[in-house]
């Protein structure tokens, strides 16, 4: 008698072309809406991520050109800056919650 081991494979798709507009996920500036606002944005492609990456930072994708497949984006600073479209970014912002607690628990005196 043989038997069969199955294994299912479940894959997450969020960090592809093919992954959902949804906060979290990491896709190429090109494939976001203009107003989406992103985290870990790679500022030369496949570098990891080196903008808008600290705490309650992130940048705003302004434009999208597709004839020089550039990105024109708003940094945390106010600079506005034109990137690759292919460069990756996480949707959304890094929020550090326990900083913001401590800090509600020093305004109120309870810590």
């Amino acid at each position: 008698m043989t038997a069969y081991l199955h294994i299912i494979v479940c894959t997450l798709d969020y960090a592809s072309v093919s992954a959902q507009v949804q906060v979290g996920n990491v896709l190429p500036l090109g494939e976001l809406p203009e107003g989406t606002t992103v985290c870990n944005l790679e500022e030369k492609t496949g570098d990891r991520g080196r903008l808008a990456r600290t705490s309650g930072n992130y940048a705003t994708v302004i434009a999208h050109n597709p004839e020089t497949k550039k990105t024109r984006i708003r940094l945390p600073s106010g600079a506005k800056k034109v990137v690759q479209s292919s460069n990756r970014a996480m949707i959304g912002n890094i929020h550090n919650f326990k900083t913001e607690l401590d800090a509600l628990l020093l305004d109120s005196g309870l810590e």
